[in-house]
């Protein structure tokens, strides 16, 4: 399902996926990333930030926009 068995720091996550994708060029990889205690808001409970998480796709060697990732994912019906 492409979890992973735990947790790991990866600092070059950007360039290592836009250099594996390319061996792959007909695959969109998603790359979902937690970027502990640096969100916006202000857990009081906790007495810390909440955690800043985002996702990052990317296809052939590139880094896709939101835009470009829905376009590749429409669905046309057939006639």
């Amino acid at each position: 399902d492409g979890t992973t068995a735990n947790e790991a720091k990866w600092y070059e996550s950007d360039n290592d996926m836009k250099e594996f994708s390319k061996k792959y060029p007909d695959v969109l990889f998603s790359l979902s990333q937690t970027m502990e205690g640096e969100g916006d808001d202000y857990d009081e409970d906790e007495e810390e930030f909440d955690d800043l998480e985002w996702t990052t796709c990317f296809k052939d060697g590139q880094e896709l926009s939101m835009d470009e990732v829905y376009n590749l994912m429409k669905v046309y019906p057939s006639f």
